[in-house]
């Protein structure tokens, strides 16, 4: 590395120690606590002939905080190794962030918006009130929550890197990322366990029927909610404690690079017992492995359906209806299967990313943006998953859309006067028919005479 770039380096280190001690003391933080700074701000800085084409990660909220070295805060030139940082060219990273999180992520992130939508309408307007249903209107709104801060913070940040566009949101959306980073994984841990809330209800109701009504009932779903969302914000709560932004450093004239201080990133319990242990148990292993042996019952349960399915006589349509519900769900249920294994799997990439070289990093943050792709479809495919399945959901979906057909809560009055009008009608022919044959046997009689 030239001269110049260690002059450079040198600076740019001594002004952020110094910044950095001063929030931490104002703060009241210990001023030789660890505390994290992007990968990508080094690099650039320190490799002042590529300066202009190296760029940091766009700002989202999962690569800041997870692509990072631990530095101490009276770093200097000589205490950095800046040759093996990685660089990339303007055209690489952000413009496949540009093409991804903008028009891929954000296209679902819209579609599923609006799905969730009206699914919750669809839930809320069915007066067949159930816990099956109640918890599925939870699960739309926490979908729906979360793909709108995802959009938030993967979608237009993603704008500034390439185009240039939107630089006062880059400079506006550190100030929010202390909680709304720690909320989005509130809303997606919600997620979580209201598909297995779900999955553990449908599974009562198809495998265990004769205990379906006492345990299925709708006072039980929305306590298990209640309960959900606040297992949910305790769990995260270390989160919104441990990440308090220090502040930003502009990187030349690319996306402002945050720093955070994490006041646990020093705790070997915190680092392991609850970043990688906690973490992977409560958010993967065990909701993946009662899912899979929910999932299995439930394909078993609906075979032994289908074999009986033509015995079935006053019943038939409540249970086609029920066998309807439950293949939507298992669908939900591979879909979430299918997004959730490859995020599992990167935990223990990032759990162990201080012994990863940096280059597998730089390439790392191509699978990244996948990772947040199968995210936002997991969010964003249960509408069409019971669009496409579920006819009742089709039934009372079109009745809110097209406005052409009768509000479900009166189908069953309407249903009754069409069978009404329909034995009426029949009546009335049968009627018609024995006139006609009277006025015959009558005619037949006078032409005798």
């Amino acid at each position: 590395m030239s001269a110049t770039g260690n002059s450079e380096l040198g600076n740019f280190t001594s002004a952020l120690s110094s910044t950095i001690s001063t929030q931490v003391q104002q703060q009241s933080l210990p001023s030789s606590a660890l505390w994290n700074i992007t990968l990508w701000t080094l690099s650039a800085i320190a490799n002042s002939t590529e300066a202009t084409t190296a760029y940091p990660l766009n700002g989202s909220l999962t690569t800041v905080t997870s692509n990072v070295t631990s530095l101490p805060t009276n770093m200097t030139s000589s205490s950095i190794n800046v040759t093996s940082q990685p660089t990339y060219p303007r055209s690489s990273l952000p413009l496949y962030h540009l093409i991804v999180n903008v028009f891929i992520v954000g296209s679902i992130c819209l579609a599923g918006i609006t799905g969730n939508v009206l699914s919750i309408i669809v839930f809320s307007v069915n007066k067949e009130r159930s816990s099956t249903f109640e918890l599925l209107r939870a699960l739309a709104v926490a979908d729906c929550l979360l793909l709108m801060l995802l959009f938030i913070h993967y979608v237009v940040p993603s704008i500034y890197p390439y185009t240039g566009y939107l630089k006062w949101y880059m400079d506006f959306i550190p100030k929010m990322m202390r909680y709304t980073w720690p909320t989005g994984y509130v809303f997606m841990t919600i997620s979580n366990w209201l598909i297995l809330a779900v999955a553990v209800d449908r599974y009562h109701a198809v495998c265990r029927p004769f205990k379906a009504s006492e345990f299925c009932t709708l006072k039980r779903a929305r306590i298990t909610i209640v309960i959900v969302v606040i297992m949910a914000i305790l769990f995260i709560l270390p989160n919104y404690l441990g990440a308090i932004r220090i502040g930003f450093f502009p990187c030349v004239n690319n996306p402002t690079a945050y720093c955070f201080y994490n006041i646990f990133i020093d705790n070997l319990v915190y680092g392991i017992g609850y970043r990688i242990v906690l973490h992977l148990l409560c958010l993967y292993v065990v909701p993946i492995t009662i899912l899979v042996y929910v999932n299995y019952n439930l394909i078993l349960a609906l075979k032994r359906a289908d074999a009986r399915r033509k015995t079935m006589t006053k019943r038939e349509k409540e249970a086609t209806e029920s066998r309807s519900l439950t293949r939507s769900f298992i669908v939900v249920i591979m879909i979430y299967l299918g997004c959730a294994t490859p995020t599992f799997l990167s935990q223990f990439f990032l759990a162990f990313r201080a012994f990863i070289d940096p280059q597998i990093l730089v390439n790392y943050q191509y699978y990244f943006s996948i990772n947040i792709v199968l995210i936002v479809i997991n969010s964003a495919a249960n509408f069409f998953v019971y669009a496409f399945i579920g006819a009742r959901f089709r039934q009372i979906l079109f009745s809110i859309i097209c406005c052409c057909r009768p509000a479900l809560r009166h189908q069953g009055s309407v249903s009754s006067l069409r069978s009404h009008q329909n034995a009426a009608n029949r009546l009335s022919v049968l009627s018609k028919e024995s006139r006609s044959s009277i006025a015959t046997v009558d005619d037949g009689i006078d032409s005798s005479q």
